[in-house]
């Protein structure tokens, strides 16, 4: 089985083909894919004392020879006091990478073994770095055994081949190929374009001309959807002192557009729009530094999970700019496809 994975600061998501996912709640199905989507957050499950709705059974894993379960996604937003980590400057190599990771590829099949040959993406300032590939497919690459909540017996998960790919790459591979991995825009793959990928902890840049990136033209910083949440949290430890909330509570609040503080409904709009111009600001800047004012490239595709945050700011610097159809899975989805192109190669 052929799997898209990408395992980002902010969410998690799996993507395969044709076959029945088991992730209730976050299922979402495009065409001939299907794509699992949930938060990057694991903990230590500690069973509540009393709780009408027990966690979701598939948000739980455990593995063999380690007698932990582990909370992930939602569950273990729940529990944030018991968090392992919600980021680290060495992402990869981090043990709550390695959870997600797992966790993500035990959903794709209810089998008790599934041979998967995965195709993974990482940051471009990650892939950079010496011994990163060869880290995350030492990671993924072998037998992993699993279970998934109260599944009655363990998976085998045998993962046969690990590519990784840089992760704005995904979108590129998205918009040529279908979901079969065939070349569907001959035209978009002659061109060159740009792609602002903005993430939860990084926002990326990537200049593409006839299917290959340009070395000279692609950059990384560690900023993200999480810097604006972390703006937000300073307004709100001047406004509401004592509200402590995590990164991933406060990114709800941004999207709910309000907090409750001692039972009160707290309006975040002020908050809301001096953050997101501060980091729409920031970006479009770094953006500029690759691309100037874009006029040699035929379009810029913005897509990742925090692409909301500067979609106006980066139209009105860059006009052929547009955001991809579904921002936040357009990179699994890629990465998917890439899998499923090569499986038509006789090298693969």
């Amino acid at each position: 089985m052929i799997v898209g994975l990408d395992v980002g600061y902010y969410k998690t998501a799996v993507a395969v083909s044709g076959s029945r996912q088991c992730f209730p709640g976050n299922q979402a199905q495009r065409g001939e894919l299907q794509t699992v989507l949930f938060e990057s957050v694991a903990c230590k499950y500690v069973e509540s004392l009393m709780s009408v709705h027990r966690a979701s059974a598939s948000m739980l894993v455990r593995f063999q020879g380690d007698d932990t379960e582990y909370a992930v996604g939602q569950s273990a937003i729940d529990r944030s006091g018991l968090l392992i980590n919600e980021e680290s400057e060495r992402w990869i190599e981090s043990q709550i990478w390695r959870i997600l990771a797992l966790a993500a590829l035990g959903q794709v099949s209810h089998a008790t073994r599934v041979d998967l040959d995965v195709v993974v993406g990482l940051p471009i300032s990650t892939i950079q770095n010496d011994g990163a590939i060869e880290h995350v497919r030492a990671v993924l690459n072998g037998s992993h055994s699993i279970k998934l909540g109260d599944r009655g017996s363990w998976q085998k998960l045998e993962v046969r081949v690990v590519r990784v790919v840089p992760q704005p790459f995904g979108c590129v591979l998205d918009r040529v190929l279908d979901d079969r991995g065939t070349m569907r825009d001959q035209d978009l793959a002659r061109g060159r374009f740009g792609v602002l990928d903005v993430g939860g902890g990084t926002t990326q840049v990537l200049t593409v001309q006839r299917l290959q990136d340009l070395p000279d033209r692609r950059g990384s910083m560690k900023r993200g959807g999480l810097y604006v949440a972390r703006l937000v949290r300073q307004w709100l430890r001047h406004n509401c002192p004592g509200l402590e909330l995590s990164d991933f509570e406060i990114s709800r609040a941004i999207v709910a557009g309000h907090v409750f503080y001692y039972g009160d409904q707290v309006d975040l709009t002020p908050a809301i729009n001096a953050a997101r111009e501060t980091f729409g600001e920031a970006v479009v800047a770094f953006c500029a530094s690759y691309w100037g004012e874009g006029a040699d490239l035929d379009r810029v595709f913005l897509c990742g999970g925090a692409q909301a945050m500067v979609a106006g700011t980066l139209a009105e610097r860059y006009q052929h700019a547009e955001t991809v159809p579904d921002p936040q899975l357009a990179n699994v989805r890629g990465f998917l496809k890439y899998g499923l192109f090569l499986s038509r190669q006789s090298s693969y």
